[in-house]
């Protein structure tokens, strides 16, 4: 469902930047590490499994991504309510702040996430895998302040 969701990112797409697929065959562990030890939270329709998204715990915040939502049930509010459901982590494990990237070219993601209250904290790094890429790509980092005592 990653590859799916994220399949924008190669092809013709006017997003489009790199030349291979979000999880590559032999680097499943990225994506089945995070379920096994429970740092993933599924979003479910009918038994169906819909969107996700991954997350990671560190000193005084919670890192997620990515966050996927099956192509056909974009757009539905999924992706909001497992922000939320991550707010929500964020308070019961008193993490003051929520931190994410997004890559430079996905312009249709970044007014999302400052809709759902994602500042831009000045921070940018080049993509990881700079071989697997059409055109210069960066990371661009977000992070949203949780209120702990609500």
């Amino acid at each position: 469902m990653i590859n799916d969701a994220y399949e924008v990112e190669t092809g013709d797409t006017g997003v489009a930047f790199k030349k291979t697929l979000r999880v590559k065959p032999g680097f499943e562990s990225i994506v089945e590490d995070p379920i096994k030890s429970g740092n993933v939270i599924n979003a479910m329709r009918d038994g169906t499994c819909v969107g996700c998204v991954i997350w990671e715990e560190n000193d005084d915040s919670l890192y997620f991504g990515p966050l996927a939502i099956k192509p056909g049930c974009q757009k539905q509010g999924i992706g909001k309510k497992l922000i939320l459901h991550l707010e929500q982590l964020c308070r019961d494990k008193t993490k003051p702040k929520l931190n994410m990237v997004v890559v430079n070219h996905r312009t249709d993601l970044i007014p999302m996430y400052e809709h759902f209250g994602f500042v831009r904290t000045g921070e940018e790094k080049p993509y990881y895998e700079p071989a697997h890429l059409t055109r210069d790509s960066h990371f661009v980092y977000f992070s949203k302040v949780i209120p702990t005592a609500v």
